[in-house]
């Protein structure tokens, strides 16, 4: 650069003589050529902006250098302003109180996750701003967005080269430690060069080890130690609020106030708080908790630190209230959520989207805690509205978008779901198994995509040895290939016949998917006779009781392995199993179906499947005698399961006959299977048209001690 400015001594251009000055360190010099140069196009402009706001930030007039970047790209093209920005917030943010430390933490995170997924779409230097992104949730607090965000996907939201990037592994290895992570810590530690970056690391790993007392002489001396290996004023302030935290004398910081008064201030109020409590820190920081945000800070790192998230969740939820700080109550909700105590979290989460107001940056995180939160409390119509509020801040989020596309499929809103998959042009890349699987079992019913099964099939390679993912996609792939609105290829379908029969000589035993071979000619079923004795004779009580009345469908569902709706359809091998209470004859029925003639009325999938046999004027009409008649997502879902299945069956079912003892071939007309599959159209068609409304499921139970919890 400065041997073409050299070459260039004569010319006359501001942005030359800018960058000059900018070289030179004169950066007064610097912003007023730059307030001379005309920029003719929108980079240009962009350009200029980040070169502005640089120099302003060396003039020690920061809140102008961030006002020229926030309003330098309003359409949000141009990455580099993205990453200026987020990194002059983390820059403003070193020097800052509490407060204002954690919103332009939070604001850092959202505007670099944002540059992230840009840079990802066009293949970018994605790693720098995913870097930024875990800085600033660190900044903010947000441990547990920090780790996700620096973790390699499935686990986490990195890519490969972003999780691999030595800056990143550095942070990373600081995320580990401060989370209690020792041995991941311990494991990058050794690969780091960066003096400052490996006593920060451990520093904190000796705090997390001694959770119970962190003012030891041995804590002490790891943050002298970093305090003695920073370079920068920012390295200074981080170590000098590890000694205070760790009760130690602090060194001369006369030199740092002119930059940082408040934080200074807030360093020292902590250093006066704990110093000489004799290891009763927990007690000082308690009777000092309402002087200083920050107090409320350390004080929850603590109780963190010591395994009890509840009441670190708790303190931040006070701090919050007390100080109406948005940004405590987010960090109480993400605690919360990490104690599975989900109502408290999507309690706290709500109070911060109402502290902080529209544009708030901590916005994102807080709809996607909450999606977190409802999705695992079967709450899916309030998660899909978070996730649909999650989308809207950035487009370009693949954890967005891949949020809402499970949400509309948990709803049993497929074509939603796909819609949402594509709605960028090509549909978005599956990221692990479960996405795989989601992704397929969309794209064969919704994709228009002529390749999609060879694409599909190329996505199998990813997974080589997961029999049950495997069959499920083959399961997939085989029903688009029954619709006859969306036949194969002659070339897609050799790939599937050929991928079916690797998959069937690799896993001859699966229970997902797989071919029985015949027997003899005089008995070409004797292969299938003991797994069909064997199921009829485990299932025999169950449909007597169903048949009877005693047990309703949905038990002889479960032990069929099938659709409660299929079960309330198919026929089987004895006398139809669906039992109809006489309701003219029983009064409290009677007075049933009056009452619900003024109210909302649930549909079972057992009446609607009843309603699917009559004329649709006639089912019309009984549906209009209610007020409102509705279902849920799951009978949808179920429904839809139902129809899939049917449409695969071939004319024979084979089942268990008794009398003779033998397996036996039930065979159904062309007319019968049609009529059949017609029925399942129509139960679908009826479900669909009813409004419906998620009904919560129980998903855990978080009141067991952590190491019994499981989920139900």
């Amino acid at each position: 650069m400065r041997d073409y400015l050299a070459a260039h001594h004569d010319a006359t251009s501001p942005l030359l003589n800018a960058l000059r000055a900018c070289l030179d360190k004169d950066w007064t010099e610097g912003i007023e050529q730059l307030g001379r140069w005309e920029p003719h196009n929108a980079l240009a402009q962009a350009m200029k902006a980040q070169l502005e706001a640089g120099a302003l930030i060396q003039v020690g007039r920061p809140a102008e250098a961030l006002a020229q970047l926030r309003a330098a790209d309003p359409e949000a093209i141009y990455t580099g302003v993205a990453v200026s920005l987020a990194s002059a917030l983390l820059q403003h943010a070193v020097h800052s109180r509490t407060s204002n430390r954690l919103a332009a933490g939070q604001e850092a995170m959202a505007v670099a996750v944002r540059a992230r997924n840009s840079r990802r779409v066009w293949y970018g230097d994605s790693a720098e701003a995913a870097l930024l992104a875990v800085q600033a949730a660190v900044m903010s607090g947000d441990l547990s967005a920090a780790w996700k965000l620096a973790q390699p996907q499935p686990e986490g939201e990195a890519q490969p080269q972003e999780a691999a990037d030595h800056r990143m592994r550095e942070q990373t290895a600081l995320v580990a430690a401060m989370t209690g992570r020792q041995q991941e810590a311990e494991q990058l530690l050794a690969g780091m060069t960066n003096a400052f970056a490996q006593a920060h690391v451990r520093a904190v790993l000796a705090e997390s080890r001694l959770a119970d007392d962190t003012t030891t002489p041995e804590v002490k001396g790891l943050w002298l130690q970093v305090w003695e290996a920073a370079d920068t004023e920012g390295e200074q302030l981080t170590a000098a609020a590890g000694l205070a935290a760790a009760g130690a004398d602090l060194p001369d910081l006369d030199h740092l106030k002119a930059e940082s008064p408040d934080l200074v201030a807030e360093i020292e109020l902590l250093a006066r708080a704990l110093r000489g409590s004799g290891g009763d820190e927990l007690a000082v920081l308690r009777a000092n908790v309402a002087q200083s945000p920050v107090i409320v800070v350390k004080l929850a790192e603590r109780y963190h630190r010591g395994g009890d998230l509840v009441l670190a969740a708790e303190t931040l939820r006070d701090g919050a209230d007390h100080w109406r700080d948005a940004r405590l109550m987010a960090m109480a909700a993400g605690l919360f959520q990490e104690a599975r105590e989900n109502p408290r979290a999507r309690q706290c989460a709500d109070a911060a989207l109402r502290m902080a107001g529209a544009g708030w940056a901590g916005q994102a995180r807080m709809y996607a805690l909450l999606v977190e939160v409802e999705s695992a409390d079967g709450r899916m119509d309030r998660a899909t509205d978070a996730a649909i509020s999650l989308l809207a801040l950035d487009p370009l989020d693949p954890e967005a978008r891949w949020a809402l596309v499970k949400c509309y499929a948990a709803r049993a809103l497929g074509e939603q779901a796909w819609q949402t998959l594509s709605e960028q042009g090509e549909p978005l890349d599956p990221r692990s198994r479960d996405e795989t699987l989601l992704w397929v079992g969309l794209g064969a019913s919704f994709s228009a995509d002529p390749q999609f099964t060879g694409r599909a099939l190329a996505l199998m390679q990813r997974w080589p040895e997961d029999e049950e993912l495997l069959g499920r996609l083959l399961g997939a792939l085989h029903w688009r290939a029954a619709e006859p609105a969306e036949p194969l290829s002659e070339e897609e379908g050799e790939q599937l016949r050929e991928a079916t029969a690797s998959y069937l000589e690799r896993f001859p035993d699966s229970t997902v998917f797989r071919a029985v071979s015949l027997g003899t000619p005089e008995n070409p079923l004797e292969n299938l006779a003991e797994e069909l004795r064997r199921h009829h004779e485990n299932n025999r009580e169950v449909r007597e009781k169903a048949a009877s009345g005693e047990l309703p469908v949905g038990v002889l569902a479960l032990a069929a392995g099938r659709s409660y709706a299929e079960a309330c359809m198919r026929r089987t091998a004895e006398r139809p199993v669906v039992y109809a209470a006489d309701i003219p004859l029983d009064p409290a029925e009677m007075l049933a179906v009056q009452t619900a003639r003024n109210g909302r009325v649930m549909l079972d999938t057992s009446a609607a499947a009843t309603l699917a046999l009559l004329e649709r004027g006639v089912s019309e009409q009984l549906i209009g005698h209610s007020q409102l008649v509705m279902t849920t997502d799951q009978l949808l879902a179920d429904v839809l399961q139902a129809k899939e299945s049917i449409a695969l069956r071939s004319d024979m079912t084979l089942a268990w006959d008794e009398s003779s003892a033998n397996p036996a071939v039930l065979t159904s007309t062309p007319e019968q299977l049609a009529a059949l599959r017609s029925t399942a159209v129509r139960l679908v068609e009826i479900m669909q048209s009813a409004p419906r409304v998620s009904r919560p499921e129980l998903r855990s139970l978080p009141r067991l001690p952590s190491g019994r919890r499981g989920t139900a």
